[in-house]
């Protein structure tokens, strides 16, 4: 089969990006022909065909001068239509029989799909369909009043939920009022592929016709856990802001007996960073390891070493990758009863505590250093279930399932039109 992947990244930047990269390596490896789509700039990925459009970095990190300069670059691409003909061009080219799109706001159009002739499948990483700032997030705690309000966003605007700029809410809530009028992503998307029941459910709660939405949770490498015995410390890694309730950690961590807790390893950067070691300042926790930017490696030899791992997430996760790593590696893995979570976390595998409750993290983390026979047992567990549920084998398998599915209803869809358009014979 031949594949077109579109992402507007093409170097492993975040999830979205390291899931485009691990599929596009897993249908090379199955035979398949695969072409990529997106920006110029750094490209990291291999395939057989690329094609890329003017690189647009609209990241926080920029300086006001260089947003200026990028906005006004991206209003022009918009205008001149210039991603939508590199991808005729290339789909005049490569030929495919689906299109796999993934991040793809913003930078790429949603609607640069409108009136492509093959099938375009969406794989959904964030709530961006549903919630103009991506994460569902505001004022510390989930929100939902975007959904299901027939394409209004207004609480964005007066949330100033994008970077906490007004403009740059009411621009983000502009554009997402047009995509739910004009019902982009079921016009323009054979299918929605969500990597958790959770985010099928809130699509499908704003509009989405259910049998257009399918899920597919992400898969991770199966590996060989490390003894429990070798195993020493608390470890927690993701980027520091308020979302993520690294800060619900710390309070947590600083409840346990001085004389007894472990260390806490904290891997990530991020706005909240100087906030957080204030904070840890403030509750006497002075044995916490820094350890700023990890490596994927670095991360994965963490979840090997750790005694326990904790996801202290306040927002609704997905199906973060951090949580099926650890879980392949055989961690004890403490998260919060958030987003998708659950529907990979059972009592035979973690423990969950409820968001923001860090008394309820600090009384699961005492119980689980103080008994190492419960460790092993959910440890094991834990890299059990990863293997047989979470495979790439059985993944791809279902990936493909999914194409070929689209593929045959784009043949029956043209042959029905082609046989409506032929005209009776006379006579």
């Amino acid at each position: 089969m031949r594949i077109l992947v579109a992402n507007k990244f093409l170097y492993p930047r975040a999830g979205a990006e390291a899931y485009a990269l691990q599929t596009i390596t897993a249908l090379r490896e199955r035979g398949h022909e695969v072409a990529i789509f997106g920006m110029g700039g750094s490209v990291a990925f291999e395939a057989d065909d690329i094609e890329v459009v003017p690189d647009i970095e609209l990241g926080a990190r920029s300086s006001a001068a260089t947003k200026a300069w990028m906005l006004g670059r991206l209003a022009l691409t918009r205008v001149t239509g210039v991603a939508r003909r590199h991808l005729r061009a290339q789909i005049a080219r490569f030929d495919p029989d689906v299109v796999h799109a993934h991040n793809v706001y913003n930078q790429l159009p949603v609607d640069v799909f409108a009136e492509v002739d093959v099938p375009v499948v969406l794989t959904v990483h964030d709530y961006k369909p549903v919630c103009p700032s991506y994460n569902c997030f505001r004022d510390g705690d989930v929100c939902e009043r975007c959904i299901g309000t027939g394409g209004d966003y207004s609480a964005c605007v007066k949330g100033r939920c994008v970077q906490g700029s007004a403009l740059r809410s009411w621009l983000a809530a502009r554009d997402a009022t047009k995509l739910h009028r004009r019902a982009v992503y079921a016009r323009d998307y054979s299918r929605l592929i969500t990597p958790s029941r959770f985010l099928a459910d809130l699509l499908v709660r704003d509009g989405m016709p259910e049998e257009r939405v399918t899920v597919l949770h992400n898969f991770t490498q199966a590996c060989r856990p490390a003894p429990d015995a070798g195993r020493d410390g608390i470890f927690c890694a993701g980027r520091f802001t308020a979302e993520k309730g690294v800060d619900v950690l710390l309070r947590a961590f600083a409840r346990l007996p001085r004389e007894t807790r472990p260390p806490l390893r904290l891997a990530g950067e991020g706005p909240a960073e100087d906030e957080l070691r204030r904070l840890a300042v403030q509750r006497g926790v002075d044995d916490v390891e820094w350890l700023g930017f990890c490596s994927r490696e670095d991360i994965e030899r963490e979840y090997a070493r750790a005694a326990i791992v904790v996801v202290p997430s306040r927002w609704n996760e997905n199906c973060p990758m951090s949580v099926l790593e650890a879980l392949a590696h055989g961690a004890t893995l403490v998260a919060t009863r958030s987003g998708g979570i659950p529907e990979i976390v059972t009592d035979a595998t973690g423990v969950l505590v409820e968001r923001s409750d860090a008394d309820a993290m600090a009384t699961a983390l005492a119980e689980l250093l103080a008994d190492g026979p419960r460790r092993r047992e959910l440890g094991r567990a834990a890299a059990t279930m990863v293997a047989e549920r979470f495979a790439e084998r059985q993944h791809m398998n279902a990936l493909e399932d999914i194409y070929a599915e689209e593929v045959d209803v784009a043949r029956a869809a043209r042959s029905r039109a082609h046989r409506s358009s032929t005209p009776l014979p006379t006579g």
